[in-house]
């Protein structure tokens, strides 16, 4: 198959997906044999060293079985290496796979992880369906099993256990939990062993009978030699056929033919060249894991023909394979032979040569969307500079795929190297703060470091490094969680790219939407709703489908929380992939699940509203939103009439974040939420406990609300009114706060009877909330006198309670009348008529009479008798 390069090469990768067979692999029937034996085996472990022939192996044996009238199934090689350690890369490698070879359309199930909707949980779960979808027969091989974590085994035998459509074909260097005993009880498994892939010594003589120049005793002298190694038996003959004079018959010295045999093998696997010129130029093209031809051509120094005509040589030697890349064919070299040559490089090389080299393929790689290999590149040629720039650039692919294997770079990373260039020691405290709940102590001097650094520098004069440097900021304070400090970072960031001209490099925009996505995201945590929504607004001119799912998904949250759920609403139809399998448990739907928990708490069914929230709520110590859904399913739990599961809930989801950090207006929302629940439980002297350890946060809207509902379930009248400024909840609060300011408002006046005041601010409150399409302010109100108000005086405001829940309604209860209506019902008491009650107290009939009307109202009676003996029942007055 030596001729098999160029576009005849591609159309069989295309055909197939599997490799190219090397050249010189000799095909042994014994293998194949065992192999055909165990072709309906669910795995198959191909288990041995480099270079014992276990891809070749697999893929002679795939090929042969496709000629030999194998089309009716499907072939998917998965060639795995350090970048797939994690699970959640090696998965991506899978799915990549099924979508090189045609196997995923948009409306297939594993579509939306390409897009890194699913979560990575899923994904196991998506591929079994996609397998049951297409109900063809896929051997899925994958190569180089011991380069990722074995923690993945788990999953691969899961997924074999659930699928009658897949097998599973496995090569390794090191034996995992894919061979142990219960494996093989609960699957039909084959291992393949270094043993069996040896050759014997009859193998390696019919091998060398094949050129009439080797003698049999050649044949013992290699196979003593290697010991059968696959490798080291090829490595053997190319040696003998470079030193004819070592070929005489018989062999004149066999055993220092064995010692040199043997030392060759041991101190080299750089493979033999044409000339120097061509050792070089593999050196060079070795530095990237692959490469297209044009790149090659810029690595080696040579013109476009020269390159692929080199490169076609190395492939009919058996030194690499071309793929079919995204527009023009790459090569790669096969491990052992890039480790060697790599190993080459860095003693035939000058140590600038290597690093320009180094440079120019980390450029192209970043280019290309691999920004894990340009990492390595751009650290081994020590450019700790363009460290911050690639991060950024592929963030989202980074962090959501290859976040083990970006820790584990970064981490090599001498401390005194991170202490000169912030902008590094930034990108290990990114990622460590996707690890960490709560920020470190090293996290945190990471960034006191880096931003250090950074502020110390020369202002830049290039646009783009003053953009870049300002993200960097940006991201430490994000990554510490000093959100206070993210968000002014952020709004310098936002000047900044709204300077960048319009044509801005690619790398450029996609930081640009990645930075502008966590601001949003920062100014929510901190409950700065307009600031939130103006940047989510600016995102509206960013193309990548994944972020505008998720810009659609914030602004659609943003509006709920601020309680315009028509705007809300138009949000939520924009986002179309709710129904994509996966796409419920991805990072970017959390804000869709709050929104539309709102939409069905405002349209009256609180129950349905938890249910929409049960998904992110069983992941909550992974959402950095914790505390809004925190309080969101207290509030939920309330209107359902389960104010004790409420609080139980409630303390129960915030003593397991206890420690995370919070912004002052998440901590105020809480404590709020928390004192309300007391308050609903008929717990006063909690609540008032609960509302005076907020102290810090007096000025916050949930602050004063709450307050004015205690105040309003003490009988303390002047309290409620002294923190009830409308027009300061108006300015700096949501449309929801002055909603609800304006119905306690209302429910104040009618406790103190000045029913025309109450009355006016009812009707108010009940056009803002029409106007907002909200209901749930209601539910945070006493209501006992705004329902009998409205029901005597306005009936067309009554409907406003009608089904709605009254988790206060028993605040009334606590004691509803004013000092003025216990002292005429305690004067009635005493009295036979009105007249003499009104003389008592020094006040007129009507007076009087206007205060036992407030009263009857109040206590839902109708006589001043049976108001007396309820009030004095309750504990209202003391007779």
């Amino acid at each position: 198959m030596a001729d098999e390069t160029g576009e005849n090469a591609v159309r069989r990768i295309r055909d197939s997906g599997v490799p190219l067979v090397p050249h010189g692999f000799v095909e042994r029937s014994r293998l194949t044999y065992v192999l055909d034996s165990a072709k309906d085996a669910s795995l198959i472990v191909v288990r041995g060293s480099g270079g014992s022939g276990k891809s070749g192996l697999v893929t002679s044996w795939l090929r042969g079985r496709r000629t030999n009238a194998e089309t009716n199934k499907r072939h998917l090689w998965v060639s795995l290496d350090d970048g797939a350690r994690s699970r959640g890369s090696f998965w991506r490698r899978i799915v990549r796979a099924f979508h090189t070879f045609g196997a995923i359309t948009d409306d297939s199930p594993l579509s939306n992880s390409i897009l890194g909707y699913a979560d990575l949980d899923d994904i196991p779960g998506l591929v079994l369906a996609q397998l049951d979808h297409d109900r063809v027969l896929t051997r899925l091989v994958l190569d180089d099993f011991h380069l990722v974590d074995d923690s993945n085994a788990a999953d691969v035998i899961w997924l074999l256990k659930q699928s009658r459509w897949l097998r599973v074909i496995v090569t390794t260097r090191r034996p995992g939990s894919l061979e142990a005993p219960d494996v093989a009880a609960r699957l039909h498994s084959l291992v393949i062993t270094e043993e069996a892939l040896a050759f014997t010594a009859e193998e390696t003589r019919d091998l060398l009978s094949s050129t009439t120049r080797f003698s049999a005793d050649h044949a013992l002298v290699v196979h003593s030699a290697t010991n059968g190694h696959p490798l080291a038996t090829r490595i053997a003959v190319t040696l003998l056929l470079q030193r004819p004079e070592t070929v005489v018959a018989p062999v004149a010295d066999a055993a220092n033919l064995t010692r040199q045999l043997a030392e060759h093998i041991s101190h080299t696997l750089l493979p033999a060249f044409a000339d120097d010129k061509h050792r070089l130029f593999a050196a060079a093209v070795s530095i990237p894991p692959e490469l297209p031809v044009s790149l090659a051509s810029q690595l080696g120094d040579h013109g476009i023909e020269d390159a692929t005509r080199i490169l076609n040589d190395f492939a009919a030697e058996g030194l690499g394979e071309f793929r079919h890349g995204d527009d023009e064919l790459v090569f790669r070299f096969h491990p052992l032979v890039s480790e060697a040559l790599r190993r080459h490089a860095e003693r035939a090389l000058t140590a600038e040569t290597l690093n320009i080299l180094r440079l120019q393929s980390a450029r192209h790689l970043s280019a290309r969307g691999n920004g894990l290999e340009a990492l390595k590149l751009f650290i081994a040629a020590e450019d700790f500079e363009r460290i911050w720039p690639t991060v950024s650039q592929h963030f989202s692919e980074l962090i959501n795929y290859q976040q083990d294997e970006l820790h584990s770079l970064l981490t090599t990373i001498p401390l005194d190297v991170l202490l000169q260039h912030g902008t590094a020691a930034i990108s290990l405290a990114i990622v460590m703060s996707e690890r960490e709940a709560t920020p470190s102590s090293r996290l945190r001097q990471l960034v006191e470091h880096g931003i250090r650094d950074i502020d110390s520098r020369a202002k830049p004069t290039n646009p783009t490094q003053s953009l870049l440097l300002s993200l960097a900021r940006f991201a430490g304070f994000r990554a510490a969680r000093r959100y206070e400090s993210a968000a002014l970072e952020g709004d310098a960031f936002v000047a900044f790219a709204e300077s960048l001209p319009a044509d801005a490099s690619a790398s450029i925009r996609h930081a640009i939407g990645a930075g502008l996505i966590q601001i949003v995201i920062t100014n929510i945590l901190l409950g700065r709703w307009d600031h939130a929504t103006k940047i989510a607004h600016l995102i509206s001119v960013d193309d990548h489908a994944g972020r505008a799912q998720h810009r659609a998904s914030l602004l659609a949250y943003i509006y709920a929380m601020s309680g315009r759920m028509p705007e809300s609403l138009a949000h939520l139809r924009d986002v179309t992939h709710m129904d994509r399998p996966g796409w419920k448990t991805s990072v970017p739907a959390t804000g869709w699940h709050i929104a539309t928990a709102f939409q069905l708490f405002e349209k009256g069914s609180p129950e349905a509203a938890l249910e929409a929230l049960s998904t992110i709520t069983a992941r909550l110590s992974r959402i950095e939103h914790w505390p809004y859904v925190v309080w969101l399913t207290a509030r939920l739990r309330l209107a359902s009439g389960e104010p004790q599961l409420a609080l139980d809930g409630f303390n129960a989801a915030v003593a397991l974040n206890e420690f995370r950090p919070l912004s002052d207006y998440a901590r105020a929302l809480l404590q709020s939420m928390k004192a309300d629940l007391h308050l609903a439980l008929g717990q006063p002297a909690l609540a008032r406990r609960e509302l005076d350890s907020a102290h810090s946060h007096r000025d916050s809207c949930a602050t004063i609300l709450a307050e004015a509902r205690y105040a309003l379930a003490t009988d303390d009248a002047a309290g409620a009114s002294e923190v009830l400024d409308l027009d300061l909840i108006q300015t700096t609060g949501t449309q929801r706060d002055f909603a609800e300011a304006l119905m306690l408002s209302a429910a104040l006046k009618a406790s103190v009877s000045r029913d025309d005041e109450a009355l006016a601010l009812l009707a108010r409150g009940t056009q803002v909330m029409k106007q907002s399409h909200t209901t749930s302010p209601v539910v945070m109100v006493p209501q006992t006198e705004l329902r009998t108000l409205s029901a005597d005086r306005a009936p067309e405001l009554a409907e406003l309670f009608a089904g709605t829940a009254t988790p206060f309604a028993h605040i009334a209860r606590v004691n509803p009348l004013t000092p003025r209506e216990r002292e005429v019902l305690t004067a009635l008491s005493q009295r036979s008529s009105l007249d003499d009650v009104a003389s008592e107290l020094f006040v007129s009939v009507n007076t009087v009479k206007s205060q036992l009307r407030s009263v009857y109202r109040k206590l839902g009676v109708s006589s001043g008798s049976e108001a007396v003996r309820t009030a004095q029942k309750n504990g209202f007055i003391q007779v």
